[in-house]
């Protein structure tokens, strides 16, 4: 099993070790008109309605014995066996992500 890993850095994936980026993986957002909410006396913050029509990155066809490593957004729109996200994730002492224990999929 081929692992291609497409988000914007190198991923430690415990037990396999440094994947590198081969790509970024991204979701297309389409917006519709804006509509501008008070906040405050003269403050009004622009607000505009936001839906996922499809994703970049990702290699059509797919290959066959090939798992796509991806953001969790993406991997959460596809929806598909062969797209994952890391998961179960490792952090340094600050709390910082350094790496992942597992993937997972949506199905």
């Amino acid at each position: 099993m081929k692992l291609v890993n497409l988000t914007p850095h190198t991923l430690n994936i415990e037990g396999v070790g440094e994947i590198q980026s081969s790509g970024v993986a991204r979701l297309i957002e389409t917006t519709g008109n804006p509509v501008f909410i008070p906040i405050g006396v003269g403050i009004r913050i622009k607000c505009v309605p936001t839906t996922y029509t499809g994703v970049e990155g990702i290699p059509k066809p797919m290959e066959v014995d090939t798992i796509y490593i991806v953001s969790r957004p993406v991997a959460e729109y596809m929806r598909h066996p062969q797209v994952m996200a890391p998961a179960e994730y490792i952090r340094d002492s600050e709390g910082r992500i350094i790496g992942a224990r597992a993937l997972c999929w949506f199905l």
